[in-house]
């Protein structure tokens, strides 16, 4: 179908289909939520981010002020990520929306990455 035929047959007054995405993406902005929920836009992005073997062992389960809590298996688990820390918050950088506060720590907690 043309453009144009969409536009002829719309009535004067209706308007246009918006997308969920940008209904939703209103709403957060209407009610002030946007900020807090651009803050973990990053959690997408987690297999890029430590790599897909970390990724499999590890979940990013929150933020706790400037901290990303991140949930791994063991005590061993944490010790070897916390080896990886200052190359894991540069790569957080790329996938954290502008403007939104800046994760400075990791934090540990050990639990099961696999209940999300």
């Amino acid at each position: 179908m043309s453009q144009s035929w969409n536009n002829s047959k719309r009535k004067k007054g209706k308007r246009a289909p918006v997308t969920a995405a940008s209904l939703v993406g209103s709403a957060l902005q209407k009610y002030g939520l946007s900020d807090a929920v651009n803050r973990y836009e990053f959690v997408d992005h987690w297999p890029e981010i430590v790599g897909e073997g970390l990724a499999d062992k590890t979940f990013p389960e929150g933020l706790q002020a400037d901290a990303l809590v991140v949930r791994v298996p063991s005590s061993v688990w944490a010790q070897e990520m916390s080896l990886y820390k200052n190359v894991i918050l540069e790569r957080l950088k790329a996938f954290t929306t502008p403007g939104a506060r800046e994760v400075r720590d990791l934090r540990f907690t050990i639990g099961d990455p696999a209940k999300r």
